[in-house]
């Protein structure tokens, strides 16, 4: 591996790193991972969805 290479996967690791330190954080905060703490409009997070509507 040349040095380039070493830089361009170190690079791919960092910011893997942050976008699944990202979705933990939110997941941890309640949300439902998609973004939005309010889990409405969220598309992959049905029983999210169904649990905000039983709230009301």
């Amino acid at each position: 591996m040349n040095p380039l290479d070493i830089v361009l996967v170190l690079l791919l690791l960092v910011i893997v790193f942050f976008a699944l330190r990202r979705t933990i954080r939110i997941k941890k905060s309640g949300g439902c991972g998609c973004g939005r703490p309010d889990c409405e409009g969220c598309a992959g997070a049905a029983s999210c969805s169904q649990t905000k509507k039983t709230d009301k």
